[in-house]
């Protein structure tokens, strides 16, 4: 049966607590991971870096209860919605206080918004989550989230043609090209077992791509990455806000062109990841305070 609308209006207000203890240990992998040359050791109540929040937070779900595409079964949180393909969007992230390291923390979810819209795809729908992370009683960060599902495309079709784009926002660059070990890596860190990221055959043949998906928060991690690298942790210790916008699918052994722009009079940090046609796959700004 297909999902309607109105059928699953009433998943708005829906809410998930999710309890964690801030793991150094899953901070040294993630920083391995991201090939971090220094600040590879995070002892109790050191801050945990800003998106590695990703890490933490997960709530398992039973083998059994596995959908096709690796995810867990709809219907429970999130609403039973039947069309096949899911993609994390976008997020907007308010920084209040750092998460420290060795601590309890408390997560409380709400799907806030479920709308229908139609692309070049056909139909979508866009599923908004608001988190609220909570660390010794107080509110440390939020999080607004937006999932997208839609249908697969039809058997031997084209994707619609991408623009590519020779705007070069990029006062400070670096190419990256996650390869499958990365991707598996992440994957394993996040418990994130859909399977356009890392079973090749499930990838091509069912969900039409032609490779693996680099994970959009992985992407958006390397760019704050980038960020941190080129203006220095000092000015990156007063990020107030990140928003990221997942644009066109990246691919596995692809190069990845990051960019980075100067912190510009508004107090704004550009930045952009693109393909090797130019093609932009993710746009993000961070705000300093």
């Amino acid at each position: 049966m297909q999902s309607t609308i109105e059928s699953i209006q009433s998943w708005v207000g829906k809410e998930e607590n999710v309890t964690d203890t801030i793991s150094g240990s899953v901070a040294e992998r993630l920083a391995a991971t991201l090939n971090r040359e220094t600040n590879n050791t995070y002892p109790v109540q050191t801050n945990l870096p800003h998106l590695w929040h990703w890490c933490h937070f997960i709530k398992p779900s039973p083998q059994s209860s596995l959908g096709e595409d690796g995810h867990s079964a709809k219907g429970n949180f999130l609403p039973p919605i039947t069309l096949p393909r899911r993609m994390w969007a976008s997020s907007s992230l308010h920084f209040r206080h750092p998460l420290q390291i060795g601590l309890f923390a408390n997560r409380q979810s709400q799907i806030t918004n479920i709308q229908e819209k139609h692309g070049r795809s056909g139909k979508l729908i866009f599923v908004t989550l608001k988190h609220n992370f909570f660390q010794e009683k107080q509110l440390v960060l939020s999080e607004e989230q937006n999932l997208v599902y839609r249908n697969h495309p039809p058997k031997k079709s084209e994707e619609p043609s991408l623009k590519m784009s020779n705007e070069n926002i990029g006062d400070y660059t670096a190419v990256i090209q996650p390869n499958t070990t990365e991707l598996l890596r992440y994957s394993a860190l996040t418990f994130n077992s859909h399977r356009i990221h890392f079973d090749q055959s499930y990838t091509t043949k069912i969900e039409g791509y032609p490779g693996l998906i680099v994970q959009g928060p992985l992407i958006a991690t390397h760019l704050l990455e980038l960020a941190y690298r080129s203006l220095g942790i000092e000015t990156l210790n007063s990020l107030e806000k990140f928003e990221f916008r997942a644009k066109n699918p990246a691919f596995v052994d692809k190069l990845l062109h990051l960019s980075c722009s100067k912190l510009d009079k508004n107090r704004f940090i550009h930045l952009s990841a693109k393909n090797e046609l130019g093609i932009e796959c993710m746009a993000a700004k961070a705000t300093i305070k």
